[in-house]
């Protein structure tokens, strides 16, 4: 649940005929039924001290002012459309003797301006709906201009009288032909004699089809085996990693002019020598891997079919990630995972060889990093090297 914005009793005036919770769990039942995009669109209002929050599920949101025209088009007029279908459900419903939604709408579709307006993993969100500001006179209908204007209209009554005739004289137009075809067919027409011919040519052709069909079987059943075989033997070779270039040679420091001899003086004393300075301390060796991690630059061989989880130590120096691997033929999927969250993953499911990367920052002293191996087959086989920064 994303928390989008919360509001104070005394910067808005409801307009609905109940509580927000009431009214949210009778929207939830109603626009339910026509489909969960409809039930998304109105955030779910929790009481606080002194005013309401409120909130939506979702991963990411974004507030109406923050994001650009084309997203803004695309998030009004879907908020258009769901409401569109509300307000005709409402028509619906009042033109049959009642329901729900007549007693919401259209206070349901007031918002207090368009701050309340949030694209939640890019659905739209209204937030303090079914309320305008304190100050405003009434309501505002701020969304009623992204409305289609199509009215309910009620389904057209059929005409089974029309129909229950026109079938009556089908089906005794069917009974006769049933009782006088035989005597007319018998009558006039002979039924020809079945032949199955076939042309010279034509069993040779089947022959030769049949033929190019199992041999071309053969060739898939090989091509298998020497796929396979090629998984073993690079599995048995590792890959090789081209060799780290030398660091560049770092230029001469430029000699500095020879200082001023001082003017002669008589010589003064000589001061007591200095104690020499205390050893410098050891470095102190870099922290390791914790345990039940692997270290980063080791090639990490195939754990088969299934979803492998390997964490890797990476260590606390930021900068680009790059992570080698080798899927070979049968298709895999790879993510690199940091805190639950996924900052580098292949395209889908991929074979052969290939390289992703992420920008290392590790935070709160965490520096290891989660590598999930996805392989939907049975006979599946990889490998991979994350690289250090």
């Amino acid at each position: 649940m994303i928390r989008l914005t919360a509001t104070r009793a005394q910067d808005l005036r409801p307009l609905l005929p109940m509580p927000p919770d009431q009214a949210f769990a009778l929207l939830q039942a109603e626009a339910g039924r026509l489909s969960p995009a409809h039930a998304a669109l109105f955030a779910q209002p929790i009481a606080e001290d002194g005013g309401i929050a409120w909130g939506a599920p979702g991963q990411r949101s974004a507030r109406y002012a923050d994001i650009d025209a084309a997203s803004r088009a695309a998030l009004t007029t879907e908020a258009g459309r769901i409401l569109s279908d509300l307000r005709r459900e409402a028509e619906r419903q009042a033109a049959t003797g009642g329901g729900p939604l007549v007693a919401l709408w259209p206070a349901l579709a007031e918002i207090p301006s368009f701050d309340m307006v949030f694209a939640v993993d890019g659905r739209p969100v209204l937030a303090g709906w079914g309320h305008v500001g304190g100050a405003a006179p009434g309501p505002l209908g701020l969304l009623a201009r992204f409305d289609d204007g199509v009215h309910w209209q009620p389904p057209a009554r059929r005409p089974w009288g029309v129909w229950a005739v026109t079938l009556g004289a089908l089906a005794l137009l069917a009974l006769l032909a049933g009782l006088i075809g035989p005597l007319l067919a018998w009558r006039f027409f002979t039924p020809p004699q079945a032949q199955c011919v076939a042309a010279p040519g034509d069993m040779e052709a089947l022959a030769r089809l049949v033929e190019a069909e199992r041999g071309e079987r053969d060739l898939r059943t090989e091509l298998a085996r020497l796929e396979e075989e090629l998984g073993r033997r690079r599995l048995a070779c590792p890959l090789p990693r081209a060799p780290e270039p030398p660091p560049p040679p770092r230029p001469p420091e430029p000699t500095p002019p020879p200082a001023p001899e001082p003017p002669r003086e008589d010589p003064l004393p000589l001061p007591p020598p200095e104690p020499p300075p205390p050893p410098p301390e050891p470095p102190q060796p870099p922290p390791g891997p914790p345990p039940g991690t692997q270290p980063c630059n080791v090639d990490t061989q195939s754990g088969g079919a299934g979803e492998t989880r390997t964490r890797h130590y990476v260590g606390p120096t930021p900068g680009p990630v790059t992570l080698d691997y080798d899927t070979q033929t049968v298709p895999d999927r790879i993510e690199v995972r940091y805190r639950g969250r996924v900052i580098a993953q292949t395209p889908g499911m991929v074979s052969g060889r290939g390289r992703i990367g992420f920008d290392w920052q590790p935070q709160g002293g965490d520096n290891v990093v989660e590598v999930v191996v996805i392989g939907p087959f049975s006979n599946t086989r990889w490998r991979y090297r994350l690289n250090c920064p």
